[in-house]
């Protein structure tokens, strides 16, 4: 009896050191997984702070761009506005032009007057019609006449047209008010002369505009850049939760 007892106490004794020697192995490859989780998270903790400080910069310069983008839209909105309450009561006047203005101005075409003739081949100019006497007769006897001189778009009126146009306007006859001369005639005068400061004063700004535009389409696509930034760092504080839970629940399990 004694030699089967101790036969099976040494028996016992081997199972065990067998037993512990496979819990200390899998205890140290549990430990090493822990190592290299915390590795983990220590480079997802810098690559966040990282991402953090990256979007907070790009924050900074986003907020600083948009606002000197909006200051020098601003600036060429201002100097445009100038020139509007002229336009505006130019157009205005135009829109007053009725059948007896138009039998006005026909009548008066007979007379070749060098007012009205400055005055018809600047309207010529702003049309893209010729500035020859002739076709004047033309144009100006025509039923859209009127509706063609309300269709100017002011916007695409270019340098090389405003040349043109100064060839008539800045005749000592076009800086009068002509308004005795004939009420319809100075309502083109005052027209013409609007729609020529706009047109000086929108191809000053048109450079400041067109670098606006240019601005306003990267500050659209930093703020696309900046919103998949903002995704990708909750998807790393996600990852770094994640492995923080991990880490805890290996700990609990092994008592680490």
């Amino acid at each position: 009896n004694g030699l089967n007892k101790l036969a099976e106490t040494r028996k016992n004794v081997e199972q065990l050191k067998i037993s512990m020697d496979v819990k200390r192995v899998e205890l140290h490859k549990k430990k090493k997984e822990c190592e290299e989780m915390l590795f983990k998270i220590d480079n997802e903790k810098r690559e966040s702070a990282k991402e953090k400080k990256n979007i907070e910069e790009k924050e900074e310069f986003l907020t600083n761009d948009r606002k000197e983008t909006m200051e020098m839209a601003a600036a060429a909105e201002e100097q445009l506005l100038r020139a509007m309450p002229a336009l505006n009561e130019a157009n205005e006047k135009v829109q007053t032009l009725d059948n007896n203005s138009m039998a006005e101005i026909k009548v008066l075409l007979k007379t070749k007057d060098k007012r009205l003739e400055l005055i018809m081949f600047s309207l010529m100019i702003l049309l893209n019609e010729k500035p020859k006497w002739d076709n004047v007769q033309k144009v100006a006897t025509a039923t859209n006449f009127v509706s063609r001189i309300h269709d100017i778009d002011k916007e695409k009126i270019d340098e090389e047209k405003v040349r043109k146009l100064e060839q008539y306007t800045q005749q000592p006859e076009m800086q009068t008010n002509l308004e005795n001369f004939s009420r319809a005639v100075n309502t083109l005068a005052v027209f013409i002369r609007a729609i020529e400061l706009y047109s000086k004063i929108n191809i000053d700004v048109t450079p400041i505009k067109l670098t606006v535009k240019k601005l306003k389409s990267d500050l659209a696509l930093k703020e696309e850049e900046l919103i998949r930034l903002k995704q990708n760092l909750i998807n790393a504080l996600q990852r770094l939760e994640d492995l923080n839970l991990s880490f805890d629940n290996l700990n609990k399990e092994y008592n680490l």
